[in-house]
């Protein structure tokens, strides 16, 4: 459950003094901790912050570990530290095991080497689980110098008190989760109507990628479908009539087979860590017509993929993970749909030729022998 990195804490345990933070800026520091504890705007920087006050308060402390995780399964891992962020507390994870596995506040003999300045001292491990709604998020441990009982039960106390902090970090983390899934969501289903309240093809197409644009302030945004081999852009957000942009609508439709081909959405410039794919088509895009980042979404599913949604932005305003998740599900919502209105209008010729040539393909392919 717990996981802490092979590389993690190396810096070694002699070198500070119990209960020392190091700074030697000239000021308060914990006037310092408590301004960063107020502004912390990430998890990490609020436990740290936390983890770094409480240990001042309490005094006793050797060293500290707080360990987050997805609630009940893991894994744990490290979320701050203390006294500093490189310290070794890889011998803090036994206590932080048993803590999470039995659900409930523990007082460990501890088997870690003594400090320097007091090698016949024996310490103790105090850990206590994080819960949030019956659910455990994590653990916090502390290393505490020998001390009467009645002081390391003040302790354990203090603890308990202070851990209220955590929960509160993690009840805003679920609130500002759950308010940005449903803003999402929110988008998604505006763009949705954007596409179904008109009953013909290119209003509908167009009504949808002009709204895109302006609901994720994009500069463009641009819808095509397969044509043949090859993928035709239908409609450009803000362009009824794009017949003198014909270098423009051919380099999107490159990104978009780009895309299409490699089954995939494309991110450009490609994210670090990202997948490496192709992203030749899109660069030229990019070069030509001066888009800062580009996103393209395949339409469709499996191999049954019949057209793509490109989007483009100026380069200060990239496509975050959150972004692309959205503009994934609008694809699976809206395309389908549009796909079918843009059927429904074709000639009649077009569709006869179809049918005729499915059911050629009855006729002289496998199977169909009632047919045949």
């Amino acid at each position: 459950m717990v996981h802490v990195p092979p590389n993690f804490g190396g810096r070694p345990r002699s070198h500070y003094q119990v209960g020392e933070l190091p700074d030697s800026r000239g000021f308060d520091p914990d006037q310092d901790l408590w301004r960063q504890f107020a502004e912390s705007t990430t998890p990490k920087s609020f436990c740290q912050a936390w983890l770094s006050l409480q240990c001042r308060m309490l005094k006793a402390i050797r060293s500290a570990l707080v360990l987050l995780g997805p609630p009940d399964r893991g894994p744990f891992t490290p979320a701050a530290v203390w006294p500093t962020p490189d310290f070794n507390v890889k011998h803090l994870t036994g206590a932080a095991e048993r803590a999470l596995k039995e659900r409930r506040g523990l007082l460990i003999k501890g088997n870690s080497p003594p400090f320097p300045d007091n090698e016949g001292s024996e310490n103790f491990h105090i850990a206590y689980p994080v819960e949030l709604s019956g659910r455990v998020h994590g653990v916090v441990v502390l290393e505490v110098e020998p001390r009467p009982t009645p002081e390391v039960q003040a302790i354990m106390r203090q603890l308990h008190w202070g851990t209220a902090w955590l929960e509160v970090m993690l009840w805003r983390t679920d609130a500002l989760r759950v308010a940005g899934t449903n803003e999402r969501l929110k988008t998604a289903l505006d763009l949705l109507t954007s596409a179904v309240e008109h009953e013909r093809f290119q209003p509908a197409a167009m009504a949808f990628v002009t709204r895109m644009a302006t609901k994720l302030e994009c500069d463009r945004v641009s819808l095509g479908f397969e044509d043949g081999k090859q993928i035709r852009v239908r409609v450009l957000s803000h362009s009824a009539e794009f017949g003198k942009q014909m270098n423009l609508v051919r380099a999107i439709g490159s990104a978009m087979d780009e895309s299409l081909d490699q089954q995939a959405v494309v991110v450009y410039p490609l994210p670090p860590e990202a997948t490496p794919l192709v992203t030749r088509a899109h660069a030229e895009l990019a070069r030509q017509h001066g888009a800062g980042t580009i996103c393209t979404i395949p339409l469709g599913s499996n191999e049954n993929f019949f057209g793509g949604l490109t989007l483009e932005r100026p380069a200060d305003r990239g496509f975050d993970p959150d972004t692309v998740e959205l503009c994934e599900t609008v694809a699976a919502l809206v395309g389908p749909i549009l796909e079918a209105k843009r059927r429904e209008e074709r000639w009649l010729i077009a569709k006869a030729a179809e049918s005729f040539a499915a059911q050629l393909k009855k006729f002289v392919g496998p199977g169909h022998l009632a047919l045949k």
